[in-house]
C-alpha cells in the first residue's frame, strides 16, 4: 500500500517544495492507518489538515468503484488543474 499510494504523491505535495520528503511523510502517515484497518480515504480523513475535502472525496469514489489506481491518477490531475 506504501509505494502505491507514495507515487501519486509525490506530484501532488511537489506544489509546496520538497515533494519527495513531504510525500514519504505524507504515505508513512497513511500507511500507518491502513495497516490499522483504515481505507485510505478514512486515513487521509483523519490526517487532519493535510488533505482538501475534494481531494478525499475523489478518493472515497474511486475505492467505491473499485478503481482506487485510476482514482489516484485523478488526484494528481486534480492537483496539476489546481497549480495551473
Amino acid at each position: 500500500v506504501y509505494m502505491s499510494v507514495y507515487g501519486p504523491m509525490i506530484f501532488v505535495t511537489n506544489q509546496w517544495g520538497g515533494g519527495d520528503r513531504v510525500a514519504g511523510i505524507l504515505a508513512r502517515r497513511l500507511a500507518e492507518k491502513m495497516r490499522k484497518g483504515m481505507t485510505l480515504s478514512a486515513a487521509m480523513k483523519a490526517s487532519g489538515m493535510d488533505f482538501d475535502p475534494q481531494e478525499i472525496a475523489i478518493v472515497e469514489a474511486a475505492e467505491e468503484w473499485g478503481r482506487l489506481p485510476r482514482g489516484l491518477r485523478h488526484l494528481s490531475d486534480f492537483q496539476r488543474a489546481q497549480r495551473d
